[in-house]
């Protein structure tokens, strides 16, 4: 069973579970984990939840690891009511298995997934309220939740409640943070996240570069934007396509936009639809259906289909009758 669960092969895990269950007596909360930790890792939250039952069926009392393990399958899953059932039970007084907290941090995870930045911060304070210490994870997932959220000053309250605690940020807590300010198009806090990351023994990745390039084009910072991009190929940190698309919509000229998709070939990045859309968009806007038709084949050589979208610029732009178009 072991061997299955570290290849996270939840499903021949519970085929042994179930054999042994048959054949080997009453099993012991130990071996019910190992199948728990796999359907965890999986995010298979109602087979989690069925096994749970399972254990209470054999008279075997789940432990902390079972609850945990369960939470993080509804984590995964984004079924955070699930999940936060789960951590209530544990918290009922009297409960023979009182929360970790791993516990709190799934239920947070759980939640930020959906966007419920109330209830991650609410559980971000019953950390502290059971006499635990909040760690980066715990932050770092209530920031997640206040991203989903849009709740951009909200991430920067829980940044600075984690220094206040002592807890050093990663780079995945600066990459949420930036992203939030993205959402809002702060772009001024988004830029000053980035140049912060060095101070903390940290490097900036392709998600913080992405996003505070994000929060510039947003805030109408083309050339700031622009300028990032250029400063993450010198220290060689590749952006994705979503970093190269939304770069595309600070250029200006169908030419700027070729040569960016120059540098995604060179930097071995392959365009995305919405990375054609972005470039067809600035095409459209000088009139080159030249260019657009080669865009278009370019897409399909790449392996991407024409999509609606694609068409509408065609004809945006033959019906412009730009002194520009060839028609």
């Amino acid at each position: 069973m072991m061997a299955a669960a570290r290849r996270r092969r939840w499903t021949e895990v519970l085929e042994i579970l179930g054999h042994w269950e048959e054949n080997a007596g009453r099993l012991d909360a130990k071996t019910y984990n190992v199948a728990l930790s796999a359907l965890g890792k999986c995010g298979r939250w109602k087979e989690a939840l069925a096994t749970l039952d399972r254990m209470r069926s054999k008279g075997v009392p789940p432990d902390v690891y079972s609850f945990n393990s369960a939470i993080s399958a509804c984590g995964r899953a984004a079924k955070w009511k699930q999940a936060l059932a789960l951590l209530s039970e544990m918290e009922r007084e009297g409960s023979d298995v009182p929360p970790d907290l791993f516990s709190y941090n799934g239920a947070i995870n759980a939640v930020a997934k959906d966007g419920r930045w109330e209830q991650a911060l609410s559980l971000l304070m019953g950390i502290k309220t059971r006499g635990l210490s909040p760690d980066v994870f715990s932050f770092s997932s209530a920031m997640s939740a206040c991203d989903r959220a849009g709740e951009w000053q909200r991430a920067l309250e829980v940044m600075d409640l984690m220094l206040h605690h002592e807890v050093e940020p990663s780079i995945v807590s600066y990459g949420t943070a930036i992203s939030a300010c993205a959402r809002g198009g702060r772009w001024q806090q988004a830029l000053s996240l980035l140049a912060d990351i060095p101070s903390r023994g940290l490097e900036a990745n392709a998600h913080a570069y992405g996003s505070a390039i994000h929060a510039c084009v947003v805030g109408g910072q083309h050339r700031r934007a622009l300028e990032l991009l250029e400063e993450m190929l010198e220290r060689r940190v590749v952006p994705d396509a979503a970093v190269f698309t939304a770069a595309m919509t600070a250029v200006d000229g169908w030419g700027a936009t070729l040569r960016l998709l120059e540098v995604m070939k060179r930097e071995g990045v392959l365009p995305d639809v919405n990375t054609y859309n972005a470039a067809l968009s600035v095409v459209a806007r000088s009139g080159r259906e030249d260019v657009a038709l080669a865009l278009l084949n370019r897409m399909r050589i790449d392996g991407e289909a024409w999509t609606q979208v694609q068409c509408w610029r065609i004809k945006e732009i033959r019906e412009s009758r730009s002194p520009f178009s060839l028609t």
